[in-house]
């Protein structure tokens, strides 16, 4: 009876509990680092050692931010500094780049030649020099860059379910696409509320439901690219694939971190940007946050 009573009043409590609201964490950091997972701030020098210690790490960005890509340049040349050998993957070119990306990491072309051949202003939407930083980086490390997100083309044609004109591999990959995982629906619901372009006699909740495949569909092919490069280029303990893409794309690992990891055993960690002025973090956003401006 004792026990009886003691599970009723728990239930009762917990029954009339309101809802807790998310995890977060509470910071005022003067480093520029938030180690996530230790719940402390930590100097940018702690950053690198605990970011040497994986093998992939996927580096979350706000496309409109230099301030953000100067500072993740620092860390690609303090990693160059303890000897590491760096290898960028960049969520703004598609393997079908790679030609012309060793081509500029090697120097064989320069920035004008580079950014006018990949077009890259068009193509990006942001301007090409906010980016050098990174590149020249890269390539005073004497590392690689590689492409790994779909061609324009390919999207197209798993937005408008045109199997017929895919090849066996296309085909492959589009049945491959899972769009089921209910956490990373929720993290984009907020973006999907409105469909800008519906195709001809298509609903609005087909409309959705085809932009939402594409978006899975970056997700799983930089996933999947990583994975691939992450086989063949990192042969030494010194090699570090850095993966660059938004921000969304890399937080609460759901992007593309865990379409890689269904793909590879590789270890990896998560670094997304905030502003300065944020002072909630929400747990589990990613293993570090820096800060910027």
């Amino acid at each position: 009876m004792y026990y009886l009573s003691i599970f009723i009043m728990i239930f009762f409590i917990l029954g009339c509990a309101k809802t807790p609201e998310p995890l977060s964490h509470h910071v005022d950091c003067k480093s520029d680092i938030y180690a996530m997972t230790q719940a402390k701030c930590i100097s940018q020098k702690r950053l690198v050692s605990a970011l040497s210690a994986y093998d992939v790490i996927f580096m979350g960005d706000y496309h409109d931010a230099p301030h953000l890509h100067q500072a993740y340049a620092t860390i690609i040349r303090e990693m160059s500094k303890r000897g590491y050998r760096i290898h960028l993957a960049n969520e703004w070119f598609t393997p079908k780049d790679n030609a012309l990306l060793y081509q500029y990491a090697h120097k064989m072309i320069d920035d004008n030649n580079f950014s006018t051949q990949i077009d890259f202003n068009a193509t990006v939407g942001y301007p090409f020099e906010s980016f050098v930083p990174l590149y020249h980086a890269v390539q005073e490390n004497g590392g690689a860059l590689y492409g790994i997100n779909l061609e324009k083309e390919e999207r197209q044609k798993i937005s408008d379910d045109n199997t017929s004109a895919m090849r066996a591999d296309a085909l492959a990959f589009y049945y491959s696409i899972d769009t089921n995982v209910s956490t990373h629906q929720q993290l984009l619901a907020p973006f999907l509320q409105h469909c800008h372009a519906p195709k001809k006699g298509e609903s609005h909740e087909a409309c959705l439901k085809r932009i939402y495949k594409v978006q899975v569909a970056w997700d799983e092919k930089m996933g999947l690219e990583v994975a691939k490069l992450s086989k063949k280029i990192l042969t030494t303990p010194q090699d570090k694939l850095l993966v660059f893409a938004g921000a969304m794309h890399v937080e609460y690992g759901l992007g593309i971190p865990m379409r890689f990891a269904r793909h590879s055993d590789k270890s990896f960690t998560t670094l997304v940007p905030r502003e300065r002025s944020q002072k909630r973090l929400d747990h589990g956003v990613a293993d570090f946050v820096m800060f910027y401006k």
